[in-house]
C-alpha cells in the first residue's frame, strides 16, 4: 500500500545499500518494488474476502512469485515449513529496509521539480487515457511506462538509473514520518567476557527473523526451559583473548629489552612497550604498527559466553528443532512433550516483554515425512473504541441533549420539593452549560409531558426502592440502620470476557474446524512453530 501511494516509479530508481554491496541490479530492484510482499498481500486478501460461495485458494500463485523474485524453481518436495518460514520472513525483511532506505534517500536529498515530474507513477488508467490523447513525444513515455509496468511482473535487467548513497547517510536518522518497523525482525546481542583479565570485547549485534531452540532429549519439558538453554552463560576453553595477548606480548618484548646490547634495539623495545601498555588501557582490539609475536604463542584462556535480546519483535516467530542426529549420520524425530503457556514473559527485570499466544504450527509423523496443522487464533477487532456507547443508563445520568439535561432539572426540583426521596440519594449535579443555558420562560408542551411521566414513573420507583431497601443488598448497595437506600457503591463494570480470544481455527489442507485453547495447549507433542504476539 505504501508503494502504491509513493509511485511504483520512486522504487524503480535503484539505491545501493552499503553494506550489502555485491547484489545484481535485478535483485536490488526487486527488493526496492516488493515483489514478495505484494504477492503474499493478493493471496491474504483472497483468504480474508467473505466466502459468498464456494472457493478455492492455492498457494500456487505465491510460489510462483517467490520463483520470479529469486530467479530459481522451488523444489516441489521441499516440505519443511521452518526453511519455508525463513526464507519468506528474510525475504520480507529485506524488502522493507529496501523500501524504507529508498524513502529516506529522497526525505534527506531534496530533487527538482522536473526531476520530480520524471519520478512521478503513471497508474495503467492513465496510461491507456494518455495513449490517446497525446502527441508523438509523450507516446514515447507511454510506451517507456507500459515497459516499466512489464519489467515489474518479471523483472529483468533494469534500465533505471542506480544512485549509490554512503554510509553516513544510510546510518543517519533522517527527519520526517517515523515508522512502525519489520513485525518479526529482532535484534540479539552476543558478549564474551575473558574469566582471567575480565576483558569484555565489543558485543556482536545480529538480527533474526524468528529464533530456532533446541529441544533436550527428554520425555517432557517446557518453553522457558528452551530459553534458558539458548540464553544461559555458556563457558568456552582454549580462547585466545586479545588483551591477554598483549599482556604477554608486553612480557616477552620486556624481557627481550633487557637482553637488547644495543642502543637502538633497547629504543626499539621502549616504544613498543609504550604502544602495547596504551593499546590495552584504551583499546586491546586495535591495530598496532609494531611488530607482535605469533599468535600460536599467545596463551588460551576460559571465556563466558552469553546472549540476549536487545529488541524485541512485535511478532516473536520460535522454532523447536525436533532433529537428532546419530553417529550413523542417521536424523530422527524427538517427540518430547514440550509445554508452552499461552501468556509468555520474556527479557529481564528491567525490560521484561509479555507475549500472548497468537498461532502454532504442529507436526505429526516422524522426520522424514508427516503432515503439518496449524491453529489461529480468531481475533475480531472491533472498528471503533466505543465499548459504552449503547450501555444502559440510570434515570439521574446526564444527557447530552441540552432539552433532557434542563428535563432532568426540573424533576430534581420537583422529587426535592415533594420530599419523597432523600436529597442524599440524588448524585450531585456541577453547573453545566447545558443547565445554564435552561430558560425561566414556559417549555414546549411535549417537555411538560415528558415531566408529568417522569413525575410518575418517579413515584413508582422510589416506593419499589423503599421495598427493596428492606430486602438484602445483592448487586454492591448498602442499606443503613433505617433502611434509607444510600448510593450505590463505585464498583467496575463487569464486563463477559471476549468469545473470540478463546475460539481458534484448526487449519489441515483443505478441512478447517473450530477448537478451542485446551486443546490448542494440549499439542505439546507435536508442537513445531509457535508464534506470540507483543502486548500492547
Amino acid at each position: 500500500h505504501r508503494r502504491s501511494m509513493d509511485g511504483l516509479r520512486l522504487y524503480k530508481r535503484i539505491i545501493v545499500d552499503p553494506i550489502g554491496k555485491g547484489s545484481p541490479p535485478w535483485k536490488v530492484e526487486g527488493l526496492q518494488l516488493g515483489i514478495v510482499t505484494q504477492g503474499l498481500k493478493d493471496i491474504l486478501n483472497a483468504l480474508n474476502e467473505r466466502p459468498i460461495h464456494k472457493k478455492t485458494i492455492s498457494a500456487g500463485s505465491f510460489i510462483k512469485v517467490l520463483e520470479d523474485a529469486f530467479r530459481q524453481r522451488i523444489s516441489p518436495q521441499q516440505q519443511d515449513a521452518q526453511e519455508f518460514l525463513q526464507v519468506v520472513a528474510e525475504r520480507l525483511c529485506d524488502e522493507y529496509h529496501a523500501g524504507k532506505r529508498v524513502r529516506d534517500f529522497f526525505r534527506s536529498a531534496p530533487v527538482s521539480s522536473n526531476q520530480m515530474d520524471e519520478e512521478t507513477s503513471l497508474d495503467q488508467d492513465k496510461v491507456d487515457i494518455l495513449s490517446e490523447n497525446c502527441n508523438n513525444s509523450q507516446g514515447v513515455l507511454v510506451q517507456k511506462e507500459n515497459s516499466n509496468a512489464s519489467k515489474i511482473k518479471n523483472p529483468g535487467p533494469p534500465t533505471s538509473s542506480v544512485t549509490h548513497i554512503n554510509e553516513g547517510v544510510q546510518g543517519s536518522k533522517v527527519s520526517g514520518e517515523s515508522e512502525v518497523g519489520f513485525p518479526l525482525e529482532g535484534e540479539s546481542e552476543s558478549q564474551i567476557e575473558c574469566l582471567t583479565c575480565g576483558f569484555k570485547p565489543k558485543p556482536t549485534t545480529t538480527t533474526f527473523c524468528s529464533l530456532t531452540l533446541n529441544v533436550p532429549q527428554v520425555s517432557s519439558t517446557t518453553l522457558s526451559s528452551c530459553f534458558d538453554q539458548m540464553f544461559k552463560t555458556e563457558y568456552i576453553e582454549d580462547f585466545r583473548c586479545e588483551k591477554c595477548r598483549l599482556v604477554h606480548a608486553l612480557q616477552a618484548i620486556q624481557a627481550s629489552a633487557l637482553r637488547a646490547k644495543t642502543d637502538e634495539l633497547k629504543l626499539k623495545a621502549q616504544k613498543a612497550i609504550e604502544e602495547i601498555k596504551a593499546a590495552i588501557d584504551k583499546n586491546p582490539e586495535g591495530d598496532l604498527s609494531i611488530e607482535m609475536p605469533h599468535v600460536k604463542f599467545a596463551p588460551k584462556r576460559k571465556i563466558a559466553r552469553y546472549i540476549r535480546i536487545t529488541r524485541f519483535p512485535k511478532i516473536m516467530a520460535i522454532h523447536l528443532s525436533r532433529s537428532i542426529f546419530d553417529a550413523g549420520h542417521s536424523t530422527t524425530k524427538n517427540s518430547a512433550k514440550v509445554s508452552f503457556p499461552e501468556q509468555f514473559p520474556l527479557g529481564g527485570l528491567l525490560n521484561q516483554k509479555f507475549y500472548h499466544l497468537s498461532s502454532v504450527v504442529c507436526h505429526k509423523g516422524s522426520h522424514n515425512s508427516g503432515h503439518y496443522e496449524s491453529f489461529r487464533r480468531q481475533t475480531i477487532n472491533a472498528p471503533f473504541s466505543t465499548p459504552n456507547t449503547f450501555n444502559s443508563t440510570s434515570i439521574y445520568s446526564k444527557s447530552s441533549s441540552p432539552v433532557d439535561s434542563c428535563t432532568s432539572t426540573q424533576h430534581e426540583n420537583t422529587i426535592r420539593r415533594s420530599g419523597e426521596l432523600p436529597t442524599d440519594s440524588l448524585p450531585e449535579y456541577t453547573a453545566s452549560p447545558s443547565n445554564q443555558a435552561c430558560p425561566d420562560s414556559k417549555p414546549p408542551k411535549s417537555v411538560l409531558h415528558k415531566s408529568t411521566d417522569r413525575r410518575e414513573t418517579a413515584k413508582l420507583r422510589s416506593r419499589a426502592r423503599s421495598v427493596l431497601s428492606k430486602v438484602p443488598s445483592l448487586s454492591g448497595k448498602i442499606s443503613d440502620a433505617n433502611g434509607v437506600l444510600n448510593r450505590p457503591i463505585a464498583t467496575g463494570i463487569w464486563q463477559s470476557p471476549k468469545k473470540g480470544s478463546e475460539r481458534w481455527w484448526r487449519i489441515s489442507d483443505d478441512k478447517i474446524k473450530e477448537c478451542k485453547t485446551s486443546e490448542v495447549l494440549g499439542m505439546q507433542r507435536e508442537v513445531y512453530l509457535l508464534f506470540y504476539e507483543l502486548d500492547r
